[in-house]
């Protein structure tokens, strides 16, 4: 069957996670996104000069995204019975080829899912965690029915990373929002994301927003 075919035949998709699932970042996988990120900085140039001329932010940037593709893929050969995940991609590409092609396909009978990978760090009782979506990203500006996203929380210090849902675009692009600081991102609020799924976080959410807040301006 090819990709075209593919899409025609999609079937609808749901995914029920019932807590979030944990992958501990190994030595391995740090070592193989270390040596990603040497290959590619001399491709990105223009994107680490954006960053203040620092290639080592965009060495931390990259690994925080990249161990969360190995966290995703890894939990979904696990679970998937009549199919497969791909692999993170680890190929170096010049500024020409970049896109905003899926972070890891799931391939199932008769559907193909193109599937995105989010993450923001764990900070302790941080007011406002969001998932950082590019505007220009054609997955969320106009999305299929095959294109989802897998939300995740990365703790580094602890070498973690947490798996906390996998949603189709579709029905995160109406929660979408831009932060008050800039119009070149969109923003995908933690708080949203539990008011619209998980209600009975959400008020625990709000009160260990607020104890932050009231703590840090005293």
């Amino acid at each position: 069957m090819t990709y075209g075919q593919q899409r025609k035949a999609i079937k609808p998709v749901r995914f029920k996670l019932t807590k979030k699932h944990t992958y501990t970042i190994t030595e391995e996988d740090i070592a193989k996104c270390n040596a990603f990120v040497d290959a590619v900085l001399p491709t990105n140039t223009t994107h680490w000069e954006k960053l203040g001329g620092n290639p080592e932010v965009f060495r931390a940037n990259i690994l925080k995204s990249k161990p969360t593709e190995i966290a995703v893929s890894t939990f979904l050969n696990k679970v998937t019975v009549d199919g497969y995940c791909s692999q993170p991609d680890f190929q170096v590409y010049s500024a020409s080829k970049k896109s905003f092609s899926p972070d890891l396909y799931l391939y199932l009978p008769q559907s193909l899912i193109n599937l995105h990978v989010k993450s923001f760090p764990l900070i302790n009782d941080a007011p406002f965690w969001s998932w950082d979506i590019n505007p220009r990203d054609p997955s969320f500006s106009n999305p299929q029915p095959n294109d989802f996203t897998a939300l995740t929380i990365s703790d580094l210090e602890n070498n973690r990373v947490y798996l906390v849902d996998i949603l189709p675009n579709k029905k995160i692009k109406p929660l979408l929002d831009y932060p008050i600081c800039t119009r070149s991102m969109l923003c995908f609020y933690y708080e949203d994301y539990l008011k619209e799924y998980k209600p009975a976080l959400y008020d625990e959410y709000l009160e260990r927003r607020r104890i932050f807040i009231t703590t840090r301006d005293v």
